[in-house]
């Protein structure tokens, strides 16, 4: 987690290099800058600027205000939202979890990611306060939310429910290992829910959205009932403005992406309360709270668009704009012998152009196989996500455990360099 938190010893590290007098840098994508001072100088303003944008509507401000006020100390921050008393039918039972309370005496359990909210749940059945658990419904895929899912799922006996987008990373972690605060085990997803889906659960209406803040694979759920609309964001937004930002797990500062897809959904919807999961009440998201929300993410875009070399800043703000499917490939054998790999390298294209992506497998030293594994080529159009896929042989004689295979990838005419990597591992029982 975390975005700008090392800044301060980045910037103090560019006005050395500044003071250094060299006559020109050159960056290990064998880019050549002249005035290499003044290069230096620039990317400190530049990202003064980006950590001012950053800091002012960051939750993290909620979360740990001594830590921001050193890191960014002279820098304005956002006042915190308003929040409001909990009604009658949202019950919290500690963690990250929520129970939504219908008046039959039923539940929905909103994440499930410790022990303690369980106990509890269970208490209160035994004392009748709660009849069951009809569901559980998955915010995102973070550890702290779907730690005890499975413990859940058979202690309450019920099914387990996720928006698409999240259904797809818990089904298949091994796909996504390169995301942070991921639970190596597979969740088995009995109900997956599209953007925009509705149903009918006891006396409230449910809705599912894609809501892609925190991590592009989060979902968020709208629930109108008692006169009222409320709705669970996840780790999305909070207190403080937008959550804790990670380039890690692909948040988006694009227009009409990310945040702002999320700030869309909620003035579409206009709910009375916002749920963030680690936070003991709901704010309220007013006209006016949306508006600001908004000219600060136009600020973040701004601002990160003069700190990347990119056309466009999401090639920068979204670290997973390229990634390997699956992350990691298991070979069961014993011992292990030839065994054929098919792997998919995803690109998100935040341009206007199609672009051609190459892509070369290098072959570990030990393997003592030639340095070129398999290539793969293909367009990638313009807005949209697709793959390639590299598929070869693993040679005889590949030693038992752990094998990281590099990925040299051209964007057109630029190289990346052996910039992404996925994992092999060898002898794995099957």
């Amino acid at each position: 987690h975390g975005f700008m938190g090392r800044w301060p010893q980045w910037r103090d590290s560019l006005r050395r290099l500044a003071d250094l007098g060299c006559d020109f840098i050159a960056t290990c994508s064998a880019r050549v800058f002249p005035n290499a001072a003044e290069v230096c100088l620039q990317t400190v303003r530049n990202g003064d600027r980006m950590a001012a944008a950053y800091a002012y509507a960051s939750d993290v401000n909620h979360y740990f205000p001594d830590a921001m006020a050193v890191m960014f100390p002279s820098h304005e921050r956002m006042p915190f939202l308003a929040t409001a008393p909990n009604p009658p039918f949202v019950q919290d039972p500690g963690g990250t979890s929520r129970l939504l309370l219908s008046d039959t005496g039923s539940g929905l359990l909103v994440d499930s990611g410790s022990q303690i909210p369980l106990e509890r749940i269970r208490e209160w059945i035994i004392q009748g306060r709660l009849r069951c658990v009809d569901a559980i419904w998955i915010t995102h895929y973070h550890d702290d939310h779907v730690e005890t899912v499975e413990q859940a799922r058979k202690m309450f006996g019920c099914p387990v429910w996720a928006e698409e987008h999240v259904a797809e990373v818990l089904e298949a972690p091994f796909s996504y290992g390169n995301l942070p605060c991921l639970l190596p085990l597979r969740i088995r997803i009995d109900r997956r829910l599209g953007n925009g889906e509705t149903w009918p659960w006891r006396e409230f209406v449910l809705t599912a959205y894609h809501f892609p803040g925190q991590t592009y694979y989060h979902g968020g759920l709208l629930a109108e009932g008692h006169g009222m609309k409320v709705f669970f964001a996840g780790d999305s937004l909070g207190r403080g403005g937008f959550d804790d930002h990670c380039p890690a797990n692909r948040t988006m500062a694009g227009r009409g992406l990310g945040s702002e897809a999320c700030l869309d959904i909620l003035e579409d919807v206009a709910p009375h309360l916002v749920y963030n999961q680690h936070q003991q009440q709901p704010v309220v998201m007013t006209p006016d709270i949306l508006a600001e929300l908004r000219q600060a993410l136009a600020r973040r875009r701004e601002a990160l668009g003069a700190f990347v070399a990119w056309e466009e800043p999401d090639f920068g703000f979204d670290e997973n704009w390229i990634s390997v499917r699956p992350y990691q490939v298991k070979l069961a054998s014993e011992p292990p012998g030839d065994h054929r790999v098919e792997v998919e390298v995803w690109a998100r294209n935040y341009g206007a152009r199609a672009q051609d992506m190459r892509v070369t497998a290098v072959a570990p030293a030990a393997w003592r196989h030639p340095a070129t594994l398999a290539s793969a080529r293909g367009l990638i159009r313009a807005g949209r996500e697709e793959c390639v896929t590299l598929a070869f042989d693993v040679p005889p004689g590949v030693a038992r455990g752990l094998h990281r295979i590099p990925l040299r990838i051209w964007w057109s005419d630029r190289y990346l360099g052996q910039w992404r990597h996925f994992e092999i591992e060898a002898g794995f029982p099957g």
